[in-house]
């Protein structure tokens, strides 16, 4: 596992839907993004393996950027996806790559890497996505995916071989590809100024002409390419690409998904007898009181709950199986970091979180001024949208312990959604 507190980073997207599909389309008919696969088109496809909240070793997927076409009105997939960014594309591949790259700055990235990916291969499975993101965590500035070649490849021409290529130096080069986001933005930037390569056909190439190291990894036959009408090029044989893609949406089985539910509870005195720091933290965020809590860390009940409603969720203990509170290293620790550790458990998991509820129960700090920022708090340590995430509150009508102002609890509950382990399963 390649997690580590405080150094969780993020990768942006940029989906290329900008071309003509001059050799899908001819001269006529609809660009191949825009055609339809079962109820949905080619681009909704390759959108959706980017759009809930993922985190691989340690990089979670960010802000995802659609490039279409300049003649091309957005308004109808922008009221859909309210946090998609819909960009105009350039007349050719690379310059959409640029438009890409320049939207995400206009909106201030602060994403470390960046994904680009062709909307043309509509299904790009996880594990392609985990190989991309380890290789980045492990060093690597760009990581593509690459499939081995099985035919005889030959170098022709006018109708005539000249050579054979050797088959074990060759590999097929797929999308997404994987790069440091500043690095592939910089040699984006120097061939609009010097002019880009001659024959550019992906962006691993401007690594490959300033003499930067490009990892390969291992790609899928599932990242096939809608390229032809037909099977192989101009000729009439075999199902065309879109058809393949067809057959793809309604014989690929679905993946079974269990979804579980799970509690937490936490709860911190005051001090009576120690000086106060102005303010305490709460749900992320640090939130005026005149009093001190007692704890090991920093004593945030919201985010404690919430972390033992994940753990629950997986069946994996609670908190203090994996932060004791005999351990000095937790000493004074931000519980932002319990809360990462727990939303990337759930990941290595291969699960999603789908929503997140945490109870406040005080007399004292008011929570409704500071709601906004503690769901915006979660929102960014989570990855989540606001709309997964809920913050309310209440009293005791001043029973009990936090009726008297003695201290402060939480109750949080998360759902989950985790692959289907059959092997669990029992049958009534």
């Amino acid at each position: 596992m390649w997690f580590t507190f405080g150094m969780d980073k993020r990768c942006d997207v940029i989906l290329l839907g900008a071309g003509a599909s001059r050799r899908f389309s001819g001269s006529g008919g609809p660009a191949k993004q825009f055609m339809m696969l079962g109820d949905q088109p080619v681009w909704a496809h390759a959108l959706r393996p980017f759009q809930d909240a993922k985190t691989y070793h340690g990089i979670s997927l960010g802000q995802i950027v659609l490039v279409l076409p300049a003649d091309f009105d957005s308004t109808d997939i922008q009221t859909a996806h309210p946090n998609l960014i819909c960009t105009t594309g350039g007349s050719e591949r690379h310059l959409s790559v640029y438009q890409g790259l320049s939207a995400l700055h206009a909106h201030n990235s602060r994403a470390d890497f960046v994904l680009i990916h062709d909307v043309a291969r509509p299904f790009c499975p996880d594990a392609v996505l985990d190989r991309l993101l380890g290789a980045l965590a492990k060093g690597a500035t760009a990581a593509i995916p690459a499939l081995p070649v099985a035919d005889t490849i030959k170098q022709h021409h006018d109708g005539y071989v000249e050579a054979t290529l050797p088959r074990g130096a060759l590999a097929r080069i797929q999308t997404p590809q994987a790069f440091d986001r500043a690095a592939i933005t910089k040699l984006h930037e120097k061939g609009l100024l010097d002019g880009y390569p001659d024959g550019l056909t992906d962006d691993a190439m401007l690594f490959e002409e300033a003499g930067l190291p490009v990892k390969l990894v291992e790609g899928a036959p599932e990242l096939h390419k809608i390229t032809w009408p037909n099977d192989i090029g101009p000729n009439d044989l075999g199902p065309s690409d879109l058809d393949k893609a067809e057959t793809m949406v309604h014989t690929s089985a679905p993946k079974r998904f269990e979804t579980r539910h799970a509690t937490g509870f936490d709860v911190h005195r005051f001090a009576d007898d120690a000086p106060s720091d102005g303010h305490i933290m709460i749900c992320g965020v640090p939130v005026a009181h005149d009093k001190r809590l007692l704890a090991h860390s920093d004593g945030d009940v919201g985010l404690h709950a919430l972390c033992d409603a994940l753990f629950g969720c997986l069946a994996s203990g609670d908190i203090g199986t994996h932060f004791p509170p005999s351990d000095p290293q937790w000493k004074d620790a931000r519980s932002d970091q319990f809360l990462a550790f727990a939303v990337d458990q759930v990941a290595q998991a291969k699960g999603r979180i789908v929503h997140l509820d945490v109870t406040l129960i005080c007399e004292r700090p008011k929570i409704g001024p500071e709601r906004a920022r503690m769901q915006e708090a979660i929102c960014a340590i989570t990855h989540l949208p606001a709309s997964r995430v809920s913050i309310k509150a209440t009293t005791s009508e001043r029973l009990g312990f936090t009726g008297r102002g003695e201290g402060i609890a939480a109750m949080a509950s998360a759902s989950i959604e985790l692959p289907f382990d059959e092997g669990a399963h029992i049958d009534g």
